[in-house]
């Protein structure tokens, strides 16, 4: 049975919150950092309501962006993400890192608001790719083949291949769409847009 995987980017939220009681996640750049939320697919079945759609709990990951604002609440409703190149975009402040559980539950109502989950529902946020698999999947991204990946990091063809087949099982295909959603900057980019607009 496969997961649910939301893949959470973080833009711009100070160190200090980030180590205040959740997991350290992946730094991507200087102003991005990965973690993810990986709920069961079977704990969530039983959550949700009867007539929840199965196949939109098995679906390929949801990227939820938060931007990180001191003054998030007076600026935007941080429950009313902004749609920005197929990623959902929302502010995030200091009240949102109180808990693990509280940044859970967060974004289980930005990643997951079409299911009906329980007013206590929330499930650990965890990285759900290594250090390792992130590094790998950046070259990915850039473009290099998996025997240029191997001579770069000195080990076999092989060793990649079985890390790609490894990431592929945790967050779906790796394709161009999921993988410049997980680690590119155009989010970022996007973000600075729409502010400017506004």
């Amino acid at each position: 049975m496969s997961n649910k995987v939301i893949i959470v980017k973080m833009l711009g939220v100070p160190a200090e919150l980030l180590a205040s009681g959740l997991p350290v996640p992946y730094p991507v750049s200087d102003d991005i950092t990965v973690m993810s939320l990986s709920p069961d697919f079977d704990v969530i079945k039983r959550k949700v309501t009867n007539d929840s759609d199965p196949e939109l709990l098995a679906s390929l990951p949801v990227v939820v962006n938060l931007v990180f604002d001191t003054d998030a609440v007076a600026h935007r409703q941080a429950t009313e993400p902004v749609e920005l190149s197929g990623c959902q975009i929302a502010h995030v402040g200091v009240e949102h890192f109180s808990s693990a559980e509280v940044f859970s539950n967060f974004v289980i109502t930005l990643g997951m608001a079409d299911l009906s989950v329980t007013d206590h529902f929330w499930i650990p946020v965890r990285p759900v790719l290594t250090r390792r698999e992130m590094e790998i999947l950046h070259l990915v991204y850039n473009g290099k083949s998996s025997k240029q990946i191997a001579e770069i990091l000195a080990v076999s063809p092989r060793t990649i291949e079985l890390h790609r087949q490894n990431c592929s099982g945790k967050v779906g295909p790796l394709t161009p769409r999921l993988l410049g959603a997980l680690l590119s900057t155009d989010t970022l980019e996007a973000y600075r847009w729409h502010m400017s607009q506004s």
